[in-house]
């Protein structure tokens, strides 16, 4: 069965010196079959990436924190954070990125803390 997730509040935070930060404080939620599905995400990510025209690759993946899968309310299973190192293909303009592989997409908005430069 599939599930469509929806979810908020992930910062990415791409560097020009080749590193991606990320936190993860999200929860996703969907329902499928009368069921309510919930996966809470909780803890960060450091990973090293490259990007080309089409296509972000990602290498050397360091991750603390947790999964946590729920059904119904209930915990059904916690794991430890972890970050695939699968390609992503990508789509931006100044403000948005769109990030998506055959089963998943993710959408950010650019935002810029007081005083760092764009």
């Amino acid at each position: 069965m599939k599930v469509q997730l929806k979810g908020a509040g992930a910062v990415f935070d791409f560097r020009a010196d080749g590193t991606l930060s990320i936190v993860r404080k999200t929860s996703m939620k969907g329902t499928a079959n009368g069921d309510r599905y919930e996966v809470v995400f909780s803890g960060t990510h450091t990973i090293n990436y490259t990007a080309d025209d089409k296509e972000i690759n990602y290498s050397n993946p360091r991750s603390t924190g947790t999964t946590t899968w729920k059904i119904n309310g209930k915990v059904r299973d916690r794991e430890k954070l972890v970050w695939i190192t699968t390609p992503d293909r990508y789509t931006c303009t100044p403000t948005e990125l769109r990030v998506y592989g055959d089963t998943y997409a993710e959408e950010f908005t650019r935002i810029q803390p007081p005083g760092r430069p764009v």
